[in-house]
């Protein structure tokens, strides 16, 4: 994609006016950008922040889509974010000399840089940077007429769509996402066959039969030899049976909260390609 004039830099920030009255909900960054939410009521706008020389662009998305960020990181800037501006809302959104400003207050501020490659944050009397301060370059005025916002948005998805075709092209086998997401779902089948198994022996409805009876049961079926212990008392196979009723209950919630906590994991990667 190409670098933008000032008079296109102009188009996109006027876009993204979208944002003022939004507040921030989340923040992830990556190796190649960062990726914010900001939402009000139950409406969510993502900001996508691609910081690389290949891509520099400000782009916003309805759904959390991080194609062309690479993989997470965990820089100081995401940590300064998310302790001063996380559920503050953007005042407006200003385009200065060489940076797209969003303003949350007089003092709270996060520029995207134009004529460089970087992000500060300010807060008070605090400031970051997201890479080391750099010289910009001047920012061009081309002869050739400005492109349009959906110009602009058209070259950006023919560059994505592009890069995410080389990556199949490169990665024919299995990504390390693929391979998680597979060792995942086979954990999710083998706790499910832990669930069944455990609900194939009905402890409890086995105490309240003998409960009802007050003795053991004369005969006996293959089933409830299972459950039963001849050679103990009534009253140790009648406890016995709630117990192990109170074991295999608990036994299952922690299987399916597990299978929960996995199957959001599996979401989550899906998520982030």
């Amino acid at each position: 994609m190409k670098k933008l004039s000032l008079p296109e830099w102009e188009a996109v920030s006027y876009h993204l006016k979208k944002l003022e009255g939004l507040s921030l909900s989340s923040a992830s960054f990556h190796q190649l950008g960062a990726l914010l939410g900001f939402s009000i009521e139950e409406k969510t706008i993502f900001l996508k922040m691609h910081l690389n020389s290949k891509l520099h662009f400000l782009t916003l998305s309805p759904k959390p889509c991080r194609a062309l960020l690479g993989p997470k990181s965990s820089p100081p800037f995401l940590a300064f974010l998310k302790a001063n501006f996380l559920d503050l809302k953007i005042d407006q959104v200003l385009l200065l000399d060489n940076r797209i400003q969003f303003k949350f207050s007089s003092s709270k501020f996060i520029s995207f840089y134009l004529d460089h490659i970087n992000l500060e944050g300010v807060c008070l009397e605090k400031s970051i940077h997201w890479a080391k301060p750099s010289c910009g370059r001047k920012l061009f005025e081309s002869d050739e007429p400005a492109s349009s916002l959906e110009q602009l948005d058209a070259q950006y998805i023919k560059r994505k769509d592009e890069q995410l075709y080389q990556q199949k092209l490169v990665k024919p086998s299995l990504s390390a996402a693929d391979k998680k997401i597979k060792r995942l779902k086979k954990a999710l089948s083998q706790i499910d066959i832990e669930i069944k198994s455990l609900e194939k022996l009905p402890w409890l409805t086995m105490g309240e039969k003998l409960s009802n009876l007050g003795c053991l049961p004369n005969d006996i079926d293959d089933f409830s030899k299972e459950l039963i212990d001849t050679s103990q008392s009534f009253s140790w196979n009648l406890n016995n049976c709630y117990n192990q009723a109170k074991k295999a209950k608990k036994k299952i919630e922690g299987r399916k909260k597990r299978q929960t906590e996995i199957q959001k994991q599996i979401e989550d990667i899906q998520e982030d390609p």
